[in-house]
């Protein structure tokens, strides 16, 4: 059964929803600062993630659960859920007059991107335990 229902996956999967709610905070952080004199921008790195995510796949066969995924910036907590460390990003211009390097178009674009990986984990995921649901109820619901 554990082969069914937890597979690396939907580990991953999981694990990319996860990501992208705790991504999301960083990015909607940086939006709601995008005035604050002194606030700097944090970054945090979807492309690493994506490398420790395909590391960690390689090697395991489709039945093996993934195990948490980690980076440089996504740590685990004592109880094992994902925390994630932000760079502080430099200005790639310069600084506002206020010493913030918030750039609002780019974060609404990130913002956007992430949740529209966000949306596909989740639905893949759903997609999944329905049609678990499926073969045991042996119809469509």
């Amino acid at each position: 059964m554990d082969g069914i229902i937890g597979n690396r996956t939907i580990s991953a999967l999981e694990q990319m929803a996860a990501f992208t709610e705790a991504r999301q905070k960083v990015i909607a952080d940086n939006i709601a600062n995008v005035d604050t004199p002194g606030y700097q921008h944090k970054k945090v790195d979807l492309d690493g993630f994506q490398q420790a995510m395909a590391e960690a796949m390689q090697g395991r066969s489709s039945q093996q659960d993934l195990g948490p995924v980690t980076s440089d910036q996504v740590q685990r907590n004592d109880a094992g859920q994902m925390v994630l460390q932000p760079d502080v990003e430099p200005a790639d211009n310069i600084a506002f007059h206020d010493g913030t390097n918030g750039q609002i178009e780019k974060d609404m674009t990130e913002m956007a991107r992430n949740l529209l990986m966000h949306q596909v984990s989740v639905d893949m995921v759903r997609h999944h335990y329905r049609m678990i649901e499926t073969a045991i109820r042996g119809r469509a619901t």
